[in-house]
């Protein structure tokens, strides 16, 4: 959704004129956006319907061609739903809608107000309608896990429309886009979203609502359609200590990394790290530094999300921790679990001094599991020594690294903002030989990697005008994209920095 929110977007649906253009063309929206946009129709359809549909359209092109529309009238005709008109706005419109969502109780019914725009990061007032099949959940008063909830669909076709829903009691909250089925993102009223909140700390709601809602405030408040501090007082409120979901918890690990990169070119920058920690702790506590009793994969994933984020962060416990580990591993102790030795990587690296990555580097030309020399490689970057990420860097061209891994070498290096200066500057000096070393989209991958987190406008038309001249083979809808996303950080950091500095500044915390 964050790529579909950009101006450089594209249509799923779209037409190709050059053999080039293919590899740009599938990318996250042809493939995540097409699969959500069917699972949004399957749900629309009913699964008898969708089946019969699906199943008559396959035997009737069979060993033949097919176009999408072929597809649309193979559902209209087993359901009678005006398939194509609704679909076509979701394959052949590029971006997606915000709905907002606010309630009125009257005479013993619910009222929603409901209005839609096409949701952009770059928020420039287009005036895009969708078709949007919407599900939503009628909740109880009181927050109760295992409650069920009444479940009711509406269309909406029209940019404002009032849906009313009966036998709703004063204080009974809506979920709007139960489970995330629909493609698109919700803003709640204050009044909604704070009658949601207690079923988001009781987890009533299901975990993809928990990680939804969320998800569009971190979204809304990049657009500039809400606030940042909106996030962080649902994080405190609702989810931190509540939550026992990985999955939520990595979702939510994912935007407090963006916006530690964000927060890099502030004055609070410490206060927002002391947040984070504040936030993670009682996650590293109630999962460990080792598996318990009844923990699988994802509790091992989010162990080591959570412990990589605490480490970068600077949490003095946590480092320690990490440090003393490290040398137990490096001194030969095999049990240390493979989904925290990136953390302790990191750790000896940022906290080690020169001793630390020498005792890295040999470890990593070493090492013969490519999933180590991984973590190894990216940690290297993590040195506080300048002259140190100068090496690391220079080692990327060399035979030590394969070319298809200096993609970490570049991310790595990159991670804070005066390595992500040094590393743009090696890359500029070195762009005739990493042209040469690499495949042109782990060229464009590894560009991404290191100015996605610039936040100023006079970097990307610096980093624009380089590009003009030393163009890339493959990669420029992902270079389009990568400079929009410079320009919404800026835009994000001048409308929303001072509210966000100021909110940081006036917290206590506990880490």
């Amino acid at each position: 959704m964050r790529l579909d929110a950009l101006k450089s977007s594209h249509p799923i649906e779209v037409p190709v004129g050059h053999p080039d253009e293919v590899e740009e063309i599938f990318d996250a929206i042809s493939y995540e956006k097409g699969a959500s946009v069917i699972r949004m129709l399957f749900d629309f359809l009913g699964e008898e319907g969708f089946k019969a549909g699906l199943s008559k359209y396959l035997k009737d092109f069979e060993y033949r061609n097919a176009t999408t529309l072929d597809l649309w009238r193979h559902f209209e005709a087993a359901t009678g739903k005006p398939v194509s008109s609704i679909m076509s706005d979701w394959t052949r419109k590029k971006g997606y809608p915000l709905v907002d969502a606010d309630i009125e109780y009257k005479d013993g019914n619910a009222i929603l107000h409901l209005r839609q725009k096409k949701f952009s990061l770059s928020n420039e007032g287009e005036t895009d309608l969708w078709s949007i099949p919407m599900t939503m959940l009628v909740l109880p008063v009181k927050a109760e896990p295992g409650v069920k909830n009444q479940t009711v669909q509406h269309m909406m076709n029209k940019p404002a429309d009032n849906f009313t829903i009966k036998n709703v009691q004063p204080n009974q909250p809506i979920l709007v886009n139960s489970n995330l089925i629909g493609f698109y993102r919700v803003k709640y009223s204050d009044q909604l979203l704070q009658l949601l909140i207690p079923h988001i700390a009781t987890g009533s709601l299901a975990s993809l609502d928990r990680m939804g809602i969320q998800g569009d405030l971190m979204a809304l408040a990049l657009s500039g359609d809400g606030s940042i501090t909106t996030l962080f007082e649902l994080w405190r409120s609702a989810y931190k200590v509540h939550e026992q979901d990985p999955i939520v918890w990595q979702n939510i690990l994912t935007h407090v990394g963006r916006l530690s990169a964000l927060f890099a070119y502030t004055d609070v920058f410490e206060q927002y790290q002391k947040f984070a920690q504040d936030l993670l702790l009682p996650v590293l506590k109630s999962i460990g530094w080792s598996t318990k009793e009844g923990q699988g994969h994802l509790e091992a994933l989010l162990r080591e999300s959570v412990l990589d984020r605490l480490v970068k962060s600077g949490h003095l416990e946590t480092v320690a921790e990490a440090q003393k580990l490290f040398e137990k591993y490096h001194g030969g102790d095999k049990d240390i679990p493979s989904e925290i030795r990136r953390a302790i990587f990191i750790a000896t690296a940022a906290h080690g001094g020169r001793e630390g990555y020498e005792k890295l580097l040999a470890m990593y030309k070493k090492c013969e599991l490519q999933e180590e020399k991984v973590k190894l490689l990216i940690s290297l970057g993590w040195t506080a020594e300048p002259d140190l990420v100068q090496k690391t860097l220079d080692m990327a061209l060399t035979k030590d690294v394969r070319s298809q891994d200096v993609f970490y070498v570049l991310a790595g290096c990159s991670h804070s903002v005066e390595g992500r200066e040094r590393t743009w500057e090696w890359m500029k000096l070195n762009w005739a030989p990493l042209k040469e070393h690499l495949h042109p989209s782990l060229l464009s991958r590894g560009l991404q990697s290191v100015f996605g987190n610039f936040v100023s406008e006079e970097k990307a038309a610096e980093i624009e005008e380089f590009l003009k001249s030393h163009k890339l083979e493959q990669g420029e809808r992902a270079m389009e994209q990568a400079l929009e996303t410079i320009r919404i950080q800026a835009r994000w950091l001048k409308r929303d920095g001072a509210g966000a500095q100021k909110w940081l500044q006036t917290q206590t915390f506990s880490a």
